[in-house]
């Protein structure tokens, strides 16, 4: 036997109407900015997890109460802003990230898509955790990011794979497999964002892959070859791939393009304009950042961001 999914599907031009959706599905009211706004809300609410997608066609500045929850989201389209004390954090670049949890944030949104997965309570996460990994340190909440590509993108399938079945009524929403279901994903969860495990670049991060990083970041916007890193890191360009693979999840020239594209990325939302004072051309952008075919640019970023550049553009 299975308890009934509430399901939401709900679209208004009404500030006021828009509020009180955001706030049946966070638990805050929302401040809407903007003549005309565009808000669609489509949710499903089970006893422990749920799934909420929402469209906003306006600006929206909140500043919501302490979230007691585990809420993986993530930002499709439009710019996602999370101010907590001085820490300014912007999480517009399409990635996973935890909601923070235990402090007041303020939220500012610009015509974006959300997708949430509220996965239950820090408690739960914190017992489950506890139970699979007696030694492990206490959980480090305030972790944001996943901590490589590779951990990232098997949540993202993990998460996709639950509300494809969650959305379609497939899935168990109680008893035995609902709850392993959740224990599985909790501690996904926990694993992929590190939040039971030292810090990459106290412990976790070799040598090997920090001087490699480095001359990365000095050289981003240069050639980059594998020997090069290899060269700058000391070692052998099969112990560096070897040194990547294990603590990052991806080659050396991946993860170079993976830093690369969210370079481009950060300069189409908010980059310097021109001596001219127009906007840059994606075709630019994407040549500054190492990417000399726009079309292979486009593509790759689309893939990885879930829009094309000059979608990115266009919102400035």
């Amino acid at each position: 036997m299975t308890s009934t999914l509430t399901r939401i599907d709900f679209e208004t031009a009404d500030r006021d109407e828009a509020s009180d959706a955001i706030h049946g599905a966070y638990g805050f009211r929302a401040r809407l900015r903007g003549r005309e706004i565009v808000f669609r809300q489509q949710s499903v609410f089970g006893s422990d997890v749920s799934f909420t997608e929402l469209r906003f066609g306006a600006d929206l500045a909140t500043d919501s109460e302490p979230n007691r929850n585990v809420v993986v989201s993530e930002v499709p389209r439009g710019r996602f802003v999370a101010h907590r004390g001085r820490d300014v954090t912007d999480l517009s670049d399409g990635g996973l990230f935890l909601l923070p949890t235990g402090s007041t944030t303020r939220v500012e949104l610009h015509h974006t898509i959300t997708r949430t997965y509220s996965l239950g309570s820090v408690e739960r996460l914190r017992a489950v955790t506890r139970e699979a990994l007696p030694d492990a340190p206490d959980l480090d909440l305030t972790r944001l990011r996943p901590e490589s590509p590779a951990a990232e993108r098997y949540l993202r399938d993990t998460l996709g794979l639950h509300r494809r079945h969650f959305l379609s009524g497939s899935s168990p929403t109680n008893g035995l497999a609902a709850d392993q279901a959740l224990r599985h994903l909790l501690l996904t969860t926990a694993a992929v964002f590190g939040l039971a495990t030292p810090k990459i670049g106290s412990v976790g991060e070799s040598a090997i892959v920090r001087r490699a990083r480095a001359h990365i970041d000095e050289h981003l916007r240069d050639p980059i070859t594998a020997a090069e890193l290899a060269q700058a890191a000391g070692t052998s360009v099969r112990s560096l791939q070897i040194a990547f693979r294990r603590e990052i999840g991806q080659t050396p020239l991946e993860h170079v393009r993976e830093v690369r594209l969210v370079a481009a990325r950060a300069e189409l939302l908010s980059g310097p304009e021109t001596e001219g004072g127009t906007l840059p051309t994606v075709a630019a952008v994407s040549h500054r950042w190492g990417f000399l075919n726009p079309g292979r640019f486009s593509s790759l970023y689309r893939r990885r961001f879930g829009e094309y550049p000059s979608d990115t553009l266009r919102r400035r």
